[in-house]
């Protein structure tokens, strides 16, 4: 007897996308922070597990755009126009007035292409406000667990120098290591995330 040949059957289903298999990562992301944020006070510190969450739904979210980033020079971002609110303004404003008047468009330039750079200028803005938003969130928070952090390592110092004067045993030596950040050394130009936390690795404040 002869046997039948059984071929699986055709999904009619489509492949999936980058952009939706990195989509249905996120919401599992997501839904991670979500069952730990539940339990967690706003103000407190922030859990380990939830910094690990946001910094994966991070990289997804640079996955996704990586497909539409372009990456710049410093000689080309200076010779490209800005995006301030101005020229921003006059692009929205031309664009509609172009496609009510396409007879003064030059003939290279067409109402199709024109809106459809002005569409991405817009979507690309709508993301970058977001992302301004985040990093403003993110900055001032760390900003202010940082003045907390620097105030308790001065309690503890000053702690330290009393009993240094006291003779404690151990405290001159462990004095001595925290000494030398409050050396004044000349000042040099710090990244604005490392200044604005206050850590500075050639001096630090002492009051």
């Amino acid at each position: 007897m002869d046997k039948k040949k059984t071929t699986k059957p055709i999904s009619n289903e489509p492949q999936k996308s980058k952009l939706t298999v990195a989509l249905e990562n996120l919401n599992v992301a997501i839904e991670g922070v979500k069952s730990v944020i539940g339990s967690e006070n706003a103000k407190s510190p922030i859990p380990a597990e939830i910094v690990d969450e946001l910094v994966e739904l991070t990289h997804f979210s640079r996955y996704i755009f990586e497909e539409y980033a372009v990456t710049l020079s410093t000689d080309e971002r200076k010779r490209l126009f800005g995006s301030g609110t101005k020229s921003y303004g006059f692009v929205e404003k031309s664009c509609a007035s172009a496609a009510d008047n396409p007879q003064f468009l030059p003939p290279y330039l067409s109402v199709e292409k024109f809106q459809n750079n002005y569409g991405d200028v817009y979507r690309k803005r709508t993301l970058y406000q977001q992302v301004k938003l985040y990093e403003q969130q993110v900055y001032e928070s760390l900003l202010a667990s940082s003045d907390e952090a620097y105030r308790d390592s001065l309690d503890y110092y000053n702690a330290l120098k009393d009993a240094t004067r006291r003779n404690i045993p151990d405290a001159k030596e462990l004095l001595d290591e925290l000494k030398p950040y409050f050396h004044r050394t000349k000042h040099k130009p710090e990244p604005p995330l490392d200044r604005a936390a206050g850590f500075n690795n050639d001096t630090i404040r002492e009051d």
